[in-house]
C-alpha cells in the first residue's frame, strides 16, 4: 500500500545552498534505495516536504528526519494512504523559493494561515499537498 506524509519545520540559522544540495544528494540516495518519491520546498527558512512510498519506508524516513539537527519545530501536517504517487518521476525534488514565489504560484501568502485554516483546494484533502504539487515539474526526472 502506498502512503504519503507531509511535514513542515523551521531551519536552524545558517542553512546554505551547499547544505540544501547535501540534503538533496543524501535524500536521492536513500529514497532510490527505499523506493520513495517526493519534494522538499525550502521557503525562506521553512522546510516543507512530502514523502510517498510504502508506509513503513515513509515512517522510517520520517524517524531519521526527526533527529536531523538542521531543523526544529517539526510538525506533521498530513499523512494518509495514497492511491497513486503525486511525484512519480522524482526520487526527491528540491525547490528553494521565496514567499513571493509561493504567493504567485499558489495564491497563498504564508504557510501558517494557508495550512491551518482547514481549507480544501480542488480534490486535495490538505492545502500542503496543493502547495507542493504547484512546484512539481513532471518532465524533469530524478531531480
Amino acid at each position: 500500500m502506498l502512503y504519503y506524509l507531509v511535514y513542515k519545520s523551521e531551519a536552524v540559522s545558517g542553512i546554505t545552498a551547499a547544505d540544501l544540495e547535501s540534503i538533496l544528494q543524501v535524500s536521492l540516495c536513500h529514497n532510490k534505495r527505499d523506493d520513495l518519491t517526493g519534494l522538499l520546498l525550502f521557503i525562506e527558512g521553512t522546510f516543507m516536504q512530502l514523502l510517498e512510498g510504502r508506509e513503513g519506508a515513509v515512517k522510517d524516513t520520517m524517524q531519521r528526519i526527526l533527529v536531523d539537527t538542521r531543523h526544529r519545530h517539526i510538525e506533521i501536517l498530513t499523512q494518509a494512504p495514497l492511491q497513486q504517487r503525486n511525484f512519480p518521476d522524482w526520487s526527491m525534488g528540491l525547490r528553494s523559493i521565496t514567499f513571493t514565489e509561493l504567493s504567485k504560484k499558489t495564491g497563498f501568502r504564508d504557510l501558517d494561515s494557508s495550512l491551518f485554516l482547514n481549507v480544501h483546494i480542488g480534490n486535495s484533502s490538505h492545502p500542503a499537498l496543493q502547495i507542493l504539487k504547484a512546484f512539481y515539474e513532471p518532465e524533469v526526472s530524478d531531480y
